[in-house]
């Protein structure tokens, strides 16, 4: 793994330029093991090791599941594969499911089986069911939460069942920034999935072989947004860039102290991905990774 020597930023300038520096790093590492070839060899070994000729992919028009499409698209190149990639959207979603993007990679991938189901009524009555609703001074207000978590669930579920349907497998599409210390991943959503391939990947190489394989530009650039109501964008939610966030990972962390004027930025700039580190603590519990549901080829 490629690291930096380790420099103090003070300001944000500081930290673009650091992060962009390990950024290059990790990049060329990655190509020159030819990490890209390697995933596609994995991926084609176990599903054909496995007797798997059809796998599920949900595809959301962001750059995790385009890149996970295009390398089943690359294993379909090389013996029989069935690719369903599903469109599984909710009223309340509107804004994590671009149609554009969606239209682009229909386009660009016309060997895959395409389907799209729009879950909201689902997602409605099982909301009612569960009866989400507070109460702010005395009057009553939907309780975004419980609605959000609802609809992870029932996503997985689709994917399940369509899984079932076919007669294969789940495909996750989990990158290494949200698995490795952000905790940005659900036990009972994204690891609800049988394979998970690209959980090595930092979000900076997931963009590299994106584009390398022909993923569109439009889409490798559209702002990564998980699937929250209010629409904000994982960035916002880490507080830090994922170059940043992949610097301190890897770097920044380690350094870090609670004294000397020297750290008070750092401290600053990262305190809500710490918080939202700590409110994740319990996915790394002790063996709660071997307790997942997925392959990590």
């Amino acid at each position: 793994m490629f690291h930096t020597p380790f420099q103090y930023p003070t300001n944000d300038e500081d930290l673009r330029r650091f992060a962009a520096i390990h950024r290059e790093g990790i990049i060329g590492d990655a190509n020159g093991t030819n990490a890209r070839e390697t995933l596609i060899a994995d991926v084609a070994r176990y599903l054909d090791e496995n007797g798997i000729n059809d796998v599920v992919l949900g595809v959301s028009g962001g750059v995790d599941s385009a890149l996970a499409l295009a390398v089943l698209v690359e294993v379909q190149k090389r013996q029989h594969l069935n690719i369903h990639a599903e469109v599984i959207t909710f009223d309340c979603f509107s804004d994590v499911f671009d149609e554009n993007c969606i239209g682009t990679l229909r386009h660009e991938y016309n060997t895959v089986k395409w389907n799209k189901y729009d879950l909201s009524e689902a997602l409605d009555a099982l909301g009612a069911a569960m009866n989400p609703i507070r109460y702010l001074n005395g009057e009553p207000e939907f309780d975004e939460g419980p609605e959000a978590n609802i609809a992870y669930s029932l996503r997985y579920q689709a994917l399940f069942a369509r899984a079932q349907q076919v007669g294969g497998i789940t495909i996750g599409t989990t990158n290494r920034d949200e698995l490795e210390y952000a905790g940005w991943f659900g036990k009972n959503s994204d690891m609800v999935t049988d394979v998970q391939f690209l959980w090595r990947f930092p979000k900076c190489v997931i963009r590299e072989f994106a584009r390398a394989l022909g993923v569109p530009d439009e889409i490798i650039t559209r702002t990564p947004v998980g699937d929250l109501i209010d629409g904000s964008s994982d960035e916002q939610n880490f507080g830090c860039t994922y170059d940043e966030l992949r610097w301190y990972t890897d770097v920044g962390r380690h350094h870090v102290t609670h004294t000397g004027p020297h750290t008070e930025y750092m401290l600053r700039k990262f305190d809500k991905l710490e918080a939202l580190r700590k409110k994740n603590m319990h996915k790394y519990a002790a063996k709660a990774m071997t307790h997942y549901n997925p392959v990590f080829l």
